[in-house]
C-alpha cells in the first residue's frame, strides 16, 4: 500500500494500533493492538518503505498479518476510491486505491528493474490476468508507465525490458519459481510461463515506446482483439 504520512516506523505503528482499535460491526475477528510492530524495508536503494506486522484472532485461530507501506509512488492518474469486496454478509470499505494503470506500472517496472533477480511471480500472474479482463485507455497506460518510470530515474529501461528477452521466458529457473508459485497457490487457471509472459510482452510492448518519448498512443486495448 501507499503511504500519505509520515513514513516513521513508530507513526506508522500508532495508525495501525489505532486501526486496530476502531469501532466496527462485529465479525469475529480482533486485531491486538499490543501486537503492532514496525520495521524499515529496503529493496535496492530507491525502494524504502515500511513493514508493519500484526496478529488477527479468529476464535482460536491466530494469523499473522503483514502490511508493506511505500512512499512517494507516482499514481497516475489520480487515487480512486473502491468498495473493497466481502465475503461476508457485512458492509463493505470504501477505501482509496491505486488505478489500474498505476498497479500495471508499478508491476512492470519491478519485472524491468530487477530482471533475473525478481522472484514477484504474483505481478506476471497479476498482469496476465488483467490483460484478459480490462480495456484500457492507450494514452492512460502510456502515462502512468512513464511516470512510474521517470519517478524513479529509470526511462533507459523502457528500450529493452530484459523481463521481455527470450532468454528471460525459456529460463528454466523462472519456469521454477512460477510453478511453485501456480502450485501453492493452487492457481488452476495459469498458463505455463512462457505463454504468461509472451501474453504479457505482445500487450505491452507496442506502448513501450510512446511511454519513454511521451508522444500520443491513441488506442485502446480489447482484451478479446489487442489494441486498436
Amino acid at each position: 500500500m501507499l503511504g500519505f504520512t509520515t513514513n516513521t516506523t513508530e507513526h506508522l505503528s500508532v495508525v495501525v494500533r489505532d486501526i486496530c482499535q476502531a469501532s466496527v460491526v462485529d465479525d469475529g475477528v480482533v486485531f491486538p493492538a499490543e501486537s503492532v510492530t514496525a520495521e524499515v524495508i529496503r529493496q535496492r536503494a530507491e525502494y524504502v518503505g515500511v513493514r508493519v506486522q500484526f496478529v488477527a484472532h479468529s476464535g482460536k485461530s491466530v494469523v499473522p498479518m503483514q502490511i508493506d507501506v511505500g512512499f512517494a509512488d507516482a499514481i497516475t492518474p489520480a487515487p480512486e476510491m473502491i468498495e473493497y469486496p466481502v465475503m461476508l454478509d457485512f458492509p463493505a470499505p470504501r477505501i482509496r486505491a491505486y488505478p489500474r494503470e498505476t498497479t500495471i506500472a508499478e508491476k512492470f517496472h519491478a519485472m524491468a528493474d530487477l530482471g533475473f533477480d525478481n522472484t514477484r511471480m504474483k505481478d506476471f500472474y497479476d498482469l496476465w490476468q488483467m490483460l484478459w479482463l480490462f480495456t484500457f485507455d492507450g494514452d492512460r497506460l502510456a502515462g502512468a508507465i512513464h511516470a512510474t518510470f521517470e519517478r524513479r530515474g529509470r526511462e533507459a529501461l523502457l528500450e529493452e525490458p530484459v523481463a521481455f528477452a527470450e532468454a528471460f521466458i525459456i529460463s528454466t529457473a523462472k519456469e521454477t519459481q512460477w510453478k511453485a508459485f501456480v502450485r501453492k497457490n493452487r492457481l488452476n487457471d495459469a498458463p505455463t510461463w512462457s505463454v504468461a509472459v509472451r501474453a504479457i510482452r505482445d500487450w505491452l510492448t507496442p506502448i513501450l515506446e510512446p511511454a519513454r518519448t511521451q508522444q500520443p498512443f491513441n488506442f485502446t486495448w480489447h482484451p478479446e482483439s489487442g489494441w486498436r
